[in-house]
């Protein structure tokens, strides 16, 4: 083999090497930006489930808390007039 044909080769070989890296490159950008726009929907995803269904459950469980602790307060408001009532009846 000439050292003509050698340089011939290699020069062959790294317009392949450049070609494969430019195909890897173009196919691994392609990859990521699927990635990006799959994470992008999740988060939107996200926030909507939380939007529909965390929040209301939140507010409900608040409202429930309220309710229990305004449901405690007229127990205790009522208590007196309870004992006295029961004093009278013999409860």
């Amino acid at each position: 083999m000439s050292i003509k044909r050698f340089g011939e080769d290699l020069i062959t070989l790294q317009q392949r090497i450049d070609t494969e890296k430019l195909v890897r490159e173009a196919d691994l950008n392609a990859l990521r930006g699927e990635i990006h726009e799959a994470l992008g929907n999740r988060n939107l995803s996200d926030e909507q489930f939380k939007v529909r269904h965390i929040v209301p459950m939140c507010v409900c469980a608040r409202a429930r808390a309220f309710a229990c602790a305004t449901h405690l307060v007229l127990m205790h408001a009522s208590l007196p007039a309870f004992k006295a009532y029961a004093c009278v009846r013999g409860i």
